[in-house]
């Protein structure tokens, strides 16, 4: 009986500390709000629109628990690596195609990625910022991948 008394708590105990283990897909941080789709809004001050990107909007896929970032200048196909923690943002060497397209202010587009180091969510916007505190590069918002339509 009293090996009865003693098995049962440890069973209990076992169990219970089962149930508290980690799976390995959960994660603690606010980086992963970041793991969506946005969309430019905003770039350097300026409201992005199809007068500086008459092809589309920017968009970018980010995928931080796998270290990419994938999406559009409005022109071409881009795609890299990104860390990110809880309030850093680091993009890597961006990789683009290269096609030619008339008043699309691309580079714009490329330097805000390339110099951001800090970033917020409010309201369901991404702003990222060149410093704590420091100045706003540009805005984007939840967004879905942007339909293509064909080019006549």
């Amino acid at each position: 009986m009293k090996t009865l008394s003693l098995l049962i708590p440890a069973i209990a105990l076992t169990l219970l500390l089962a149930g508290c283990s980690s799976s390995g897909n959960s994660y603690i941080g606010k980086e992963y709000e970041l793991n969506k789709v946005w969309v430019l809004q905003n770039l350097a001050g300026k409201t992005a629109d199809n007068s500086n990107f008459p092809n589309g909007l920017p968009w970018m896929e980010l995928k931080v628990n796998s270290t990419t970032m994938s999406g559009s200048t409005g022109c071409n196909t881009m795609g890299g690596p990104v860390y990110a923690t809880s309030d850093k943002i680091y993009f890597g060497n961006i990789i683009s195609t290269r096609m030619y397209c008339e008043g699309v202010n691309e580079q714009g587009f490329f330097n805000a990625l390339q110099n951001a180091r800090t970033w917020t969510i409010e309201n369901d916007r991404l702003f990222l910022y060149d410093a704590p505190g420091g100045i706003v590069l540009a805005v984007f918002k939840e967004g879905e991948v942007p339909k293509t339509e064909p080019q006549n």
